[in-house]
């Protein structure tokens, strides 16, 4: 019974991937299905509760951990994904509709203007198609409208698109094709683009030195809170490091894996009401099931305790 009330096993790392994979795919595909916003706050907001009710009534305890998976994802991955919005969403701006089509200049040559008949197969039949082509109708030309195809790392393509940015001009292949309202809507990704590129570029490259070069002439550590006057000893409730093996299948409790002689049961995380500490805990330590006719001692790690009086006692964990 014991078994079926220790609640599920959660990882936190997996809630936060399940969340930056809504939100990735949303930034990628927002150009094409702004619908997707309206799904993923759903998609969020049911996980949010959802997430809330397990955490409260379903889950078991988790070990505690540190800040580190939640300051990776908002200082690195939610930004390289508003970058990855930004950049995704001018391609499909300035490449927009992507049939490499662009209005043409001058007048349509007489040939052209009549009705045509295109034959077109599909599944094995012919299809025929008419076309009326008027004299009033512009022409038109091609044009790349993919940015994939452009060299964009070299110099020329570099100053062809900053002049574009700056005077709207249509100096880029690539920028060919676009109706006037499409082409305000890119010319503004595009400068928003460049600032986040740099800044992303600005924030990478702090990280990088704080992590490399600043380590040989700032200590990298810095104090958190106060120090207090109160002793380890005098604090009601103490926590420390025991060796032990969380979440064994079979066992209610944690498999200890230390000598418990001169050690108290503070510092132990859990408390069996059915056995009294220390000789009643044998059953849930690892120390007690090892048969050695030599001295275990080399076997376990040293774990050292300090009393009020500052006696010291050393144990084998």
């Amino acid at each position: 019974m014991n078994q079926s009330f220790k609640g599920a096993t959660y990882l936190i790392s997996l809630r936060y991937t399940e969340m930056t994979k809504v939100l990735f795919l949303t930034f990628f595909y927002s150009a094409i299905y702004p619908a997707g916003f309206f799904w993923a706050a759903a998609s969020l907001t049911v996980n949010y509760w959802v997430d809330k009710y397990c955490l409260l009534r379903v889950y078991g305890s988790a070990p505690t951990i540190g800040k580190q998976v939640s300051v990776l994802s908002r200082r690195v991955i939610f930004p390289l994904m508003l970058l990855a919005y930004v950049s995704v969403n001018f391609y499909n701006f300035v490449g927009w509709p992507f049939d490499n089509i662009c209005d043409g200049t001058g007048k349509l040559p007489d040939r052209y203007i009549r009705n045509h008949t295109i034959e077109i197969i599909s599944d094995g039949e012919n299809i025929k198609k008419y076309i009326t082509i008027e004299e009033d109708q512009l022409p038109v030309k091609y044009c790349s409208q993919d940015l994939l195809s452009l060299d964009l790392l070299s110099l020329d393509t570099i100053k062809k698109w900053v002049e574009w940015l700056k005077k709207g001009e249509q100096e880029s292949n690539a920028a060919e094709g676009m109706t006037d309202d499409q082409e305000i809507i890119a010319r503004t990704i595009g400068w928003t683009l460049l600032i986040m590129f740099a800044f992303t570029v600005l924030v990478l490259l702090r990280i990088i030195v704080s992590l490399t070069i600043l380590r040989f002439f700032i200590k990298p550590y810095r104090a958190e809170g106060k120090a207090s006057k109160e002793t380890f000893s005098k604090i009601e409730e103490k926590f420390a490091y025991i060796p032990q093996v969380r979440e064994v299948s079979g066992f209610t409790y944690p498999l200890l894996a230390f000598d418990m002689k001169g050690i108290s049961s503070d510092y132990v995380q859990f408390e069996d009401p059915e056995s009294e500490y220390p000789e009643g805990y044998h059953k849930h330590n690892l120390f007690y099931d090892l048969e050695l006719s030599n001295d275990p001692v080399h076997l376990w790690s040293m774990v050292k305790t300090w009393g009020e009086e500052d006696e010291v006692d050393v144990l084998d964990a």
